[in-house]
């Protein structure tokens, strides 16, 4: 560890960072930090998706994610969407800061299964992974990458999702450890939560839902802000117009998909919505 990044981690103590969007994937990560970031006193990591928390990397490292400030008042936050469904990431992220804040965004987990599906089929089929996720690909292992281009090249969404579905029936949600590419198995909310509250308190967990995210943006960044004690007069509201929400397919979900989805999905959003004390879904 060099000097900078010492003086960096002493200065910036066991509160560090503020608090960090953990999910979900294909549910507004983007556009939040965007929004977020473009407050004067917040401060996004240098990149969006730092993964560092799910990573083998020494702690007093994590500093160098971010541009450094020595003003007390801004808050450091960062945003990885795996971090929800990473069995190992509760337990580090309480390592490193157990009054830290998260943020989750909650997508309908049959929408979100078909928006992630045709976000991976794009990159695949262009041949774009190490060009996208260059950060992410280039860490994982040769089997890993061989599970994700043997994934890649099932071209069909209902013959994904049940290959998958028939999978995770198979084996015990509470202890499993994600090793497998697929949809469905991020959608499975109830099964992440539980996880991250073993460490964290719900109060520390603020949960936004997608639909809400994108047809009410400007009162859920009122309540966001709220809850990570940011006035909302800093932020800018012409920038929250600037929809980063975009999807780059057109194509509907087919009918026998959403069936098969809506009801695998059904008893899994039940969980949620009692873990959580309100309906979600």
């Amino acid at each position: 560890m060099n000097l900078k990044t010492k003086l960096k981690s002493l200065y910036l103590g066991t509160k560090f960072p503020d608090f960090v969007i953990i999910g979900a994937q294909k549910s507004g990560t983007t556009s939040l930090y965007y929004y977020l970031n473009s407050i004067q006193n917040l401060r996004g990591s240098l990149r969006k998706e730092s993964q560092f928390l799910i990573t083998n990397e020494p702690i007093v490292n994590y500093v160098n994610e971010f541009k450094f400030s020595f003003n007390r008042e801004i808050k450091y936050f960062e945003a990885s969407p795996e971090y929800l469904v990473n069995q190992n990431f509760p337990k580090r992220a309480f390592e490193v800061n157990e009054k830290m804040k998260l943020i989750l965004l909650l997508r309908d987990p049959v929408d979100r299964a078909y928006s992630a599906w045709n976000m991976f089929k794009n990159i695949f089929d262009n041949n774009e992974q190490n060009l996208k996720f260059p950060f992410f690909y280039n860490r994982l292992t040769e089997e890993y990458k061989e599970k994700w281009l043997r994934f890649s090249s099932i071209s069909d969404f209902h013959k994904t999702i049940k290959t998958e579905i028939q999978q995770l029936n198979s084996i015990d949600l509470e202890n499993y450890i994600y090793d497998m590419p697929g949809v469905v198995y991020h959608g499975i909310y109830h099964i992440h939560l539980k996880r991250i509250l073993n460490y964290f308190d719900l109060s520390q967990v603020h949960v936004i839902n997608y639909s809400d995210f994108i047809n009410n943006t400007k009162e859920e960044m009122e309540k966001l802000l709220d809850f990570i004690q940011i006035p909302f007069s800093q932020l800018d509201e012409n920038v929250i117009n600037n929809n980063y929400l975009k999807g780059n397919y057109t194509a509907e979900i087919d009918g026998k998909s959403k069936l098969l989805l809506d009801d695998y999905f059904e008893n899994h959003n039940i969980k949620l919505n009692e873990l959580l004390n309100k309906k979600v879904f």
